[in-house]
C-alpha cells in the first residue's frame, strides 16, 4: 500500500465519470492540480485526498491499494459520485447496506399479493400486487393497485415504487405513487422467521382521502407468491373484493380487520 499506485487508481475512478473537468468542478478540486495527480507529477494533500475519496465514495486506505486490489473493489461495489457528503445519502445508505439488512431482505425477494381494507368501505378488501427486487445492494419495491372489481380492464390503475430495509426483525417500506409524487406511504411489517412462509403482517400509514388529505393507518397482509409466479393471473386477482368473497382467505379476512378490541390501547397488527 502506498502512493505509487495512486495515479493509476485515480485514472480508473475518472473513467467512470463524464469528464475530468466535471469531476473537479463537483468535487471542488483545482483542475490543473488534479491533472498532476493523474500523471504522478504531484500527490494530493491529506485534505484533498479526503475530498477525492468522499466524492467517489471510497475509503482513503482503498485508493492507496495496489492497482489489482483496487480494481476488484471498484468492480464489485458501484461508485457513488458526490454523495458521501450528503447527510440524507449517508443515513439511507447506512441503513440500506448493513449486513443484517442484506441477509434478511434476500428472503423477501419475489412477488406478493397484498391485502388491506378498502378506505371507503370496511367490508371491502383491496388486493394489489407488489414485487421486491434487488439492485446493487438496494432492495426496491414496485406495487400495482387496481381500483375497481377484479377482471375489469377499465379499472383505475395506480403504481407505486419505493425501497425496503430490514432492521430489528421488522421490514420498513417507503413508497411513492408514480403519478402523484406528493403521495407517500410507509409500511412496517413483521419479518418472516423462516424462508418457508406464506403471510407477512403489518401496518401501513398514508393518505386515505384525496379530497381532504386525511391520514390513515390500517392493517395490511402480504401473501408470498414466489419469485416467478403466473403474473397474468396475479394481476387479474388485483381489485376490490367483498370481504366474504371466496378469493379472500380466512387469514386475510381476519388479519385486515381494523377494529380495536377491548383492552387494546395501541393499533397493531393482529
Amino acid at each position: 500500500m502506498g502512493l505509487q499506485d495512486l495515479p493509476q487508481n485515480l485514472r480508473l475512478l475518472c473513467s467512470y465519470g463524464k469528464s475530468v473537468s466535471e469531476i473537479c468542478r463537483r468535487a471542488g478540486l483545482n483542475r490543473q492540480q488534479f491533472n498532476k495527480y493523474l500523471s504522478g507529477d504531484s500527490y494530493p494533500s491529506i485534505q484533498n485526498l479526503r475530498r477525492i475519496c468522499e466524492y467517489f465514495g471510497v475509503d482513503e486506505y482503498e485508493i492507496l491499494l495496489d492497482q489489482k486490489s483496487f480494481r476488484e473493489i471498484v468492480n464489485v461495489r458501484p461508485l457513488r459520485f458526490g454523495t458521501q457528503g450528503d447527510p440524507l445519502y449517508q443515513f439511507v445508505d447506512g441503513v440500506a447496506r448493513t449486513a443484517g439488512n442484506v441477509e434478511a431482505m434476500r428472503w423477501l425477494l419475489g412477488y406478493y399479493q397484498v391485502y388491506y381494507r378498502w378506505h371507503l368501505r370496511d367490508d371491502m378488501i383491496q388486493c394489489s400486487l407488489t414485487h421486491f427486487s434487488e439492485q446493487k445492494g438496494i432492495y426496491l419495491s414496485k406495487n400495482i393497485e387496481k381500483i375497481g372489481p377484479p377482471l375489469n380492464d377499465i379499472s383505475s390503475m395506480h403504481k407505486c415504487h419505493g425501497w425496503a430495509v430490514s432492521s430489528g426483525d421488522r421490514i420498513f417500506i417507503m413508497e411513492q405513487q408514480f403519478a402523484a409524487k406528493s403521495k407517500l406511504f410507509g409500511t412496517m411489517l413483521y419479518a418472516p422467521q423462516t424462508p418457508n412462509f406464506r403471510y407477512i403482517e403489518g401496518l401501513i400509514i398514508g393518505t386515505v382521502s384525496d379530497a381532504i388529505r386525511q391520514i390513515g393507518c390500517y392493517r395490511i397482509v402480504y401473501e408470498y407468491l414466489g419469485r416467478a409466479p403466473d403474473l397474468r393471473a396475479a394481476l387479474k386477482r388485483c381489485g376490490v373484493y367483498e370481504a366474504d368473497h371466496e378469493a379472500i382467505t380466512p387469514f386475510v379476512r381476519e388479519h385486515t380487520l381494523n377494529e380495536m378490541r377491548l383492552g387494546e390501547h395501541v393499533f397493531q397488527p393482529r
